[in-house]
């Protein structure tokens, strides 16, 4: 998971620096501009995605650990 973090943070910093760099375009007609902007918001998809299931899998291990500790209680 940490990898594919990282992959997808080096991607973005790489496609944020691209667009700062780039030429106003005229609206619209830039195809080049407007792929870096697709792939920029595929990628804060991805990040958005990889920390939903990073928090979900911290939820179940912590409900996981209180249901043991309260079965091992009884």
């Amino acid at each position: 998971m940490a990898v594919k973090l990282k992959k997808n943070k080096l991607k973005l910093e790489k496609i944020n620096k691209e667009l700062s760099e780039y030429p106003q375009p005229v609206s619209g007609c830039d195809a080049q501009y407007t792929w870096l902007l697709q792939q920029r918001e595929n990628l804060l998809g991805n990040f958005r995605k990889i920390i939903d299931r990073v928090e979900n899998d911290h939820k179940f291990s912590v409900d996981t650990e209180e249901y043991r500790t309260k079965t091992n209680k009884k």
